[in-house]
């Protein structure tokens, strides 16, 4: 309960990685969180330095990631190339 009398809110657990550059599995298991936030540069290429099967593959690790409510993710520097569409 908080001071006035009414119920105190629950606290929610955020869990921040980034600059993982294709390495993101080597984090496992990651922190317990109810949201779980990629803040940029999950890949390690540009515009045209990668292949799509990069991008896949960091989709798949972050579908397998079910223990976070919310799974948020933030495009870097890295992934200019989902700017046109996603296609590299």
């Amino acid at each position: 309960n908080d001071s006035k009398g009414g119920h105190a809110a629950a606290a929610v657990r955020v869990v921040l990685i980034s600059d993982t550059h294709g390495r993101h599995r080597e984090l496992d298991p990651l922190p317990k969180g109810d949201v779980l936030i990629h803040a940029g540069d999950f890949t390690t290429y540009h515009k045209h330095d990668g292949s799509r099967e990069t991008l896949q593959e960091f989709d798949r690790w972050l579908g397998e990631q079910t223990q976070y409510t919310t799974r948020l993710v933030i495009c870097g520097n890295h992934e200019t190339f989902l700017d046109e569409g996603g296609d590299s």
